[in-house]
């Protein structure tokens, strides 16, 4: 079984192949999985080596870094990548036997981040960014597809709230329909507890394009005659990088990225309206090395997902920020709620002891390290309600799991 697939094996591996994008988007099984935009010539097909050589591009970064050569099928835990998952769809769909046996083997066990629910009555933070791209997901991911209308759950937008927005949807007018990512991210911050930007700084109207939203945080809003909604966390500028810079810049910066925080890029050019602009960090295991996953909630070509992408994922891109809510709505709690107690109900884990907080430390690097997994980073949470895991400061004592 191998860890990677490159570009010459899988154009060769496919080079005879016709790929059917209609029935891959109506196959519940495979939709989502195959980006539809491979399709160049919009013939319903992908085949011929340019188109397959341009979905080996969308399945490894959103064709974000047309550079790559080969592509990642295990993150450090031994669990199928995202672009495994694609590999395994892609060949489920056409039976081809070199695709198919790529991922023979691959674990695609993994934590189920569309499942988590903030507590009722906790105060906008990590928790609620979760809990709401999680929400988005469960309930409404059909709607931040580019072909489906939105359905927008923020009152304050300019768009009707709770209502079908048709013109959002792929029509005579938009024949490739309309990317929701930026959408998805203002849905997300207010259904999080916080308020979005909103062009003209009135409280209400339009969310700005994805790559606008760094105006809105501390480091620029002064600049720009903007409130502050955002803490930057931090930015990177990529153009003008070598190839080695750049890895070890963005590696540096993509692993400050906590539960909770909005994932930023702007694309190549002066083009904002394609996908992939915004996403919402579920959770983060990229190692130091730049192995490993972030795991993000956002819009994509067919419906909202959460993608476990890695590093090249992301060296494609002209800049990338991260950006932490940090203007909570009126109205939204202050306190924790009180902790739960059930005494007939035994715990779900139990303490081992206590663990320093120590520089750099994360919920997921901690659980990776102390606990051997990265995705019971939950359990370290849920051993801490009271601490905000996007304000660990070193000293703090933090609880175990087994």
């Amino acid at each position: 079984m191998p860890n990677k697939v490159g570009r010459q094996q899988f154009t060769q591996a496919l080079q005879n192949t016709e790929i059917d994008v209609k029935q891959a988007e109506q196959d519940p099984a495979l939709r989502g999985a195959l980006p539809a935009n491979a399709d160049l010539n919009r013939d319903g097909k992908i085949s011929g080596g340019q188109e397959i050589d341009r979905l080996f591009t969308q399945i490894d970064s959103f064709g974000r870094n047309p550079g790559a050569q080969d592509t990642s099928l295990l993150d450090p835990s031994g669990n199928g990548t995202q672009q495994a998952r694609s590999m395994r769809a892609l060949g489920q769909l056409t039976r081809n036997a070199d695709v198919m046996g790529w991922t023979a083997g691959v674990n695609f066990e993994r934590v189920d981040f569309s499942a988590y629910v903030a507590p009722p009555g906790t105060p906008p933070g990590s928790q609620t960014m979760l809990g709401a791209a999680a929400t988005l997901i469960r309930d409404r991911k059909d709607n931040y597809g580019t072909h489906q209308p939105w359905y927008n759950l923020d009152p304050n937008h300019a768009l009707p709230a709770n209502v079908k927005l048709g013109g959002l949807a792929q029509s005579d007018r938009n024949p490739n329909g309309v990317w929701k990512c930026n959408l998805f991210g203002g849905n997300a911050i207010y259904v999080g507890g916080f308020e979005p930007p909103y062009y003209g700084n009135r409280g209400r109207g339009e969310y700005p394009n994805a790559n606008q939203f760094y105006k809105f945080s501390d480091k620029y809003a002064a600049q720009f005659g903007n409130k502050v909604h955002f803490q930057m966390v931090g930015e990177l500028a990529l153009n003008g990088l070598d190839e080695e810079t750049k890895r070890q810049k963005l590696t540096e910066l993509l692993r400050t990225a906590q539960p909770g925080d909005l994932l930023m890029v702007d694309h190549q050019g002066a083009d904002v309206s394609d996908g992939g602009h915004t996403r919402v960090v579920m959770a983060n295991d990229l190692q130091a090395d730049g192995t490993g996953s972030i795991h993000s909630a956002q819009a994509t070509q067919s419906e909202a997902a959460i993608r476990s992408e890695s590093l090249s994922s992301f060296t494609g891109e002209e800049t990338v920020w991260i950006l932490r809510p940090n203007r909570p709505r009126a109205g939204q709690p202050t306190e924790p709620p009180p902790p739960v107690t059930t005494p007939t109900t035994p715990p779900a884990t139990t303490t081992t002891g206590a663990y320093t907080v120590k520089p750099g430390d994360t919920f997921s690097k901690i659980a990776k390290t102390q606990l051997g997994d990265a995705s019971r980073w939950r359990e370290v949470q849920a051993l801490n309600p009271s601490i905000d895991p996007r304000m660990l400061k070193v000293g703090m004592t933090l609880k175990l799991p087994t």
